[in-house]
């Protein structure tokens, strides 16, 4: 429920159905102290952000009772769970990692983000890394560090990784849009994430060995000395991370437009940006091919 006269809301329902018989019936509405912005199940529990807090529920007796909450958000848009950990996305204070305990049966506060970030999407990569998107077109990554000697290290997570994307993404999911056979692929990557801009983009996000990761770099670099942009913008200036707060040189992803626009190169330009380049063959280096990045980079689309 909303009047306008209120600068958020104050009152309002989630809501459960039940299909039986071909209907869709609602058997139970629990009201809310505000607006429910996400819905998860979470361990066989439904998982709530209910304007600035994070609420668990039961289902017990046919209705929803909640058992714990947490409040330390301004609003708490978004949330992504995995196992006993919850990720939750602010609309001012960037990302906040809970864990749930359920022998106390209490949300704990494990570590945030305290960089000013109004988050427009989350992900968890994995147990120490989590992916978030933000409304200045930005794409930023955050580690826990699990290995920290002092409680102020482990509550803080560090932005490790950030890119200018240039549109404004709106969601993350785990997936591909392409069927992956084993055996098929020697590029191994790992977690990977499509996301949803509101143009009508569809991108992915997946992880690279180091070793890979650095060889793609080098060949992103080349690219950018060969290809002249639209109004030569220098690459370097139009993926760092942008807002009205700071700007940081984009650092721990690859443009994997540009990598992939390697394939529409003439063969003398091709030529150009292999030069210098290594790869491995049998445990041993030598120089790359033409023919040697066309195919990691052929493979490299085969992803999405």
């Amino acid at each position: 429920m909303v009047y306008p006269e209120d600068p958020e809301p104050k009152i309002g329902k989630i809501i459960v159905f039940q299909w039986s018989d071909g209907k869709l019936v609602q058997i139970a509405a629990k009201e809310i102290k505000g607006a429910a912005y996400s819905l998860v199940e979470f361990n066989g529990k439904l998982l709530a952000s209910v304007n600035s807090y994070v609420a668990l529920y039961n289902w017990i007796d046919h209705e929803l009772r909640m058992e714990c909450s947490h409040i330390n958000n301004v609003i708490a848009l978004y949330l992504k769970t995995k196992g006993d950990f919850v990720l939750v996305g602010d609309l001012l204070r960037s990302i906040t990692l809970l864990a749930y305990k359920s022998m106390e049966g209490c949300l704990e506060e494990i570590a945030r983000d305290y960089n000013p970030n109004w988050m427009s999407a989350i992900e968890i990569l994995d147990d120490d890394t989590f992916l978030g998107s933000e409304n200045s077109y930005n794409l930023f990554t955050c580690q826990k560090d699990s290995a920290a000697t002092t409680d102020d290290e482990r509550q803080h997570l560090q932005e490790e990784s950030f890119f200018h994307l240039g549109e404004f993404i709106n969601v993350f999911k785990k997936g591909s849009l392409v069927m992956q056979n084993i055996g098929e692929s020697t590029i191994n990557t790992q977690g990977n994430v499509l996301f949803g801009t509101i143009n009508g983009t569809i991108g992915l996000v997946t992880r690279l060995p180091e070793e890979f990761f650095k060889f793609l770099l080098e060949v992103q670099n080349k690219l950018t000395k060969v290809i002249k942009s639209v109004g030569r913008i220098d690459h370097s200036f139009w993926r760092a991370f942008d807002t009205e707060r700071k700007t940081e040189p984009s650092n721990g992803f690859i443009d994997g437009d540009l990598i992939e626009s390697f394939l529409d190169l003439s063969t003398d330009k091709m030529e150009e940006v292999v030069k210098g380049l290594q790869i491995e063959d049998g445990g041993m280096k030598r120089d790359a091919t033409s023919n040697d990045l066309i195919k990691i980079v052929e493979e490299l689309t085969r992803i999405h």
